[in-house]
């Protein structure tokens, strides 16, 4: 026999047949405890709830407590003087939470005039049916990839109760909810540096036309299509921290679309006189046009990365070369050209552009030329590194010249859309996004779509000493 004591209950679980018939029952008596502590801790909260509303103690007479406005209301007189109100027992409510199917008391309050009243709870909302916490588990699943047919065979075998597929979508999406208040939300603290880059992601849309399935259900017809996912990375080079500070998801790649994002920036507060000192970016001309509405006086760092990629593109093979010697050839060329940006001088950088332009324009013109089209943005770092040490900063070039890092995010989101194989909706993809950034925010900054964690309250209550006393 083995006696297990918690608080004030003692349970005692007798060995059955065999080691997994013991341990079954164990984990089902421990099961039982645990949900036995959530429900006294659910009662306990909604009950400190109901004395601060009211502004007395259960025991208390109404006739001597002062006259206060609460935020209840009588659904027969409309009143909202907790004078009137009294406590009237409970009913009892079910809530599925990450410790399983949980039932508790909810309280009750009337009106002196006979009515219910309305009393808004932050433990547990009117109607709620699964707690945050599980709904939090969702949207975790959803962002490793798992489906939504897996989430459901998961969360059903685990709350012992079954949960609709819709219900589990509709929960993924409730991310979207937070996106707009976060692009609102004014940015703590500036980054002197702002990467700009977009990636296209896949997505489903409605034709508006139907078809009959194999079951004879009417399924509406989509195609396929693909959007670019605007982004903009804030670099704090004296720490090497990083961080989203805006993205929307646009139609295309346009002045109009680059504006939306660059706007969203400035009502955010990264702007010039809070400490933006340069733009990263590759040469999209519909950024281009839009930086000269929004941030016409902020110097543009043209992405090395993306300079090298468009020479790489142009060098033209001998005849005669191979696969294997033509691609040794165009990595002997770009290595030379890379040495161009590895000069702790500005001068420096400038002798060895002109060097390998005049090496290689007879062989190679169209990659030259390619090189020298707006070689002056890709060498806006050196004055940016020269101001910055003025100040007393030392920032390295490896945070001011390419969107690499931005890329190597792209990277992970592309992965992450396999994963999904397919987005049905603009809501199904923003969700996803929301997600992946803030996921990957979240061990770069502090999270700025959390919220208070009821959940991890009652996590922190079940570890303390004697829960249940």
């Amino acid at each position: 026999m083995v006696s297990i004591a918690l608080g004030t209950v003692e349970v005692q679980v007798m060995p059955q047949g065999s080691p997994g018939g013991y341990l079954g029952a164990l984990e089902a008596r421990i099961k039982g405890i645990v949900e036995a502590v959530v429900s006294r801790i659910l009662e306990a909260q909604l009950e400190a709830e109901v004395t601060q509303k009211l502004g007395r103690e259960s025991y208390e007479r109404r006739a001597q407590m002062p006259r206060k406005v609460t935020t209840g209301e009588c659904r027969r007189c409309g009143t909202h003087i907790g004078k009137q109100f009294r406590r009237n027992g409970h009913y009892q409510r079910q809530l599925l939470t990450r410790w399983g199917k949980v039932q508790f008391q909810m309280p009750q309050i009337v009106c002196e005039c006979g009515g219910q009243v309305q009393m808004d709870f932050q433990t547990v909302r009117g109607r709620q049916r699964i707690w945050d916490n599980v709904a939090r588990e969702m949207r975790e699943r959803y962002g490793w990839g798992e489906s939504l047919r897996g989430i459901k065979a998961s969360l059903d075998h685990w709350l012992g109760s079954s949960l609709g597929l819709r219900t589990i979508n509709t929960r993924i999406h409730s991310i979207v909810r937070m996106v707009a208040p976060w692009q609102q939300t004014q940015q703590a603290d500036c980054p002197p540096v702002v990467r700009l880059d977009g990636v296209w992601v896949p997505q489903m849309v409605d034709t508006g036309k139907q078809r009959i399935d194999a079951l004879g259900r009417h399924r509406p017809v989509k195609h396929g299509l693909r959007r670019p996912l605007l982004v903009a990375q804030g670099v704090w080079p004296s720490s090497g921290r990083q961080e989203i500070v805006a993205w929307s998801l646009a139609q295309a790649e346009s002045a109009d679309e680059w504006g939306v994002l660059l706007d969203q920036m400035w009502g955010r507060g990264v702007q010039p006189e809070r400490g933006l000192c340069m733009l990263v970016a590759d040469g999209g001309a519909g950024l281009l046009s839009a930086r000269h509405l929004a941030y016409w006086n902020v110097p543009l760092q043209r992405c090395i990365f993306h300079k090298l990629r468009n020479v790489w593109r142009d060098l033209v093979v001998p005849l005669g070369y191979d696969v294997a010697a033509g691609r040794a050839y165009k990595r002997r060329l770009i290595r030379q050209a890379a040495r161009i940006w590895q000069a702790r001088k500005l001068a420096t950088a400038q002798e060895r552009h002109t060097t390998w332009c005049l090496d290689w324009e007879s062989e190679q013109p169209q990659a030259v030329a390619t090189l020298r089209r707006d070689f002056d943005l890709t060498l806006t770092y050196y004055d940016v590194q020269a101001t910055a040490a003025t100040l007393g900063h030392s920032w390295s070039a490896t945070y001011l010249r390419t969107t690499s890092h931005l890329e190597r995010l792209f990277r992970g989101l592309r992965r992450r859309l396999r994963q999904a194989v397919v987005v049905h909706s603009g809501i199904g993809l923003t969700a996803l996004a929301a997600q992946y950034f803030t996921r990957w925010s979240a061990g770069q900054s502090p999270n700025p779509l959390d919220a208070f964690d009821w959940p991890l309250a009652i996590e922190r209550a079940l570890l303390a000493p004697n829960p249940i006393s």
